[in-house]
C-alpha cells in the first residue's frame, strides 16, 4: 500500500478526537495493511503481526483526544507499530522462557488433579468477567463463549466490528492477567485455555 497520507486525514483525526467511530474505521482501513507489513518486518509472524495491528489501533483509539496535536500521523503510527513490535517480541520471548521453566517443574498430573484445575480456572474466569465493563463482558460472552463471529457479535451489540475488536482485546487481557495473578498459567492457560495466550 502507498505511504501517501490518507485523503482528508486531518479531518478524520479531528472526527476521531470527537469519538466518531466511522472516522476511526476509515483510518483503520487506510493504515491496517501498513501496520501489518511493518510488524511482519520485525516479527516475521502473521499471528503476532495481527495482534500488533489490534494493539496499535486500540492505542490510537485510547489516544483519540491527543490525535489533533500529532503533526505527522503516518510517522507517529510507524513509531507506535515499531515500539509495539519490539515489546511483543520481548514479551513472547519472556513468556516462552517462563512456560518452559514451568513445564519442566510440573509434577505429573493425575486426571483428578487436572479436573480440579479446570474447575478452579473456570471459577477464576467467572470472577474475572465481573471485572469487565458491561460491553467487554457481553462481547466476550457472545464471541468466546457462545461462539458467534465478530460480525454477528457486532450486530447483536449494535456496534461496529472494530469496536467489538477493541472490547474483546481489553476483555482477554483483563482475564489473562487475572488468571496469571492467581497462579494458574502453568497448566490451564497452556493446556486447557490456549485462547488466553
Amino acid at each position: 500500500m502507498s505511504n501517501e497520507p490518507i485523503h482528508n486525514e486531518r479531518i478524520l483525526l479531528e472526527a476521531i478526537h470527537a469519538e466518531d467511530e466511522k472516522a476511526f474505521e476509515e483510518i483503520f482501513m487506510g493504515y491496517k495493511d501498513r501496520v501489518f507489513n511493518i510488524a511482519m518486518l520485525y516479527t516475521e509472524s502473521q499471528e503476532l503481526s495481527e495482534e500488533i495491528v489490534q494493539d496499535v489501533f486500540v492505542k490510537v483509539w485510547s489516544k483519540r483526544k491527543e490525535l489533533t496535536a500529532i503533526r505527522d500521523f503516518s510517522s507517529w503510527i510507524f513509531t507506535l507499530t515499531r515500539n509495539r513490535s519490539f515489546n511483543v517480541l520481548r514479551d513472547t520471548a519472556t513468556l516462552q522462557s517462563h512456560q518452559q521453566e514451568l513445564i519442566s517443574h510440573l509434577p505429573t498430573a493425575h486426571e483428578g488433579d487436572e479436573l480440579m484445575i479446570v474447575k478452579d480456572t473456570e471459577k477464576l474466569i467467572n470472577e474475572a468477567l465481573q471485572l469487565l465493563s458491561p460491553s467487554q463482558k457481553q462481547a466476550f460472552e457472545l464471541f468466546k463463549i457462545q461462539g458467534l463471529s465478530r460480525e454477528e457479535t457486532a450486530r447483536a451489540m449494535n456496534l461496529s466490528p472494530n469496536t467489538v475488536k477493541v472490547h474483546l482485546l481489553h476483555a482477554l487481557r483483563t482475564i489473562r492477567a487475572y488468571l496469571v495473578i492467581n497462579g494458574v498459567v502453568s497448566v490451564c492457560i497452556l493446556i486447557h485455555y490456549p485462547l488466553f495466550l
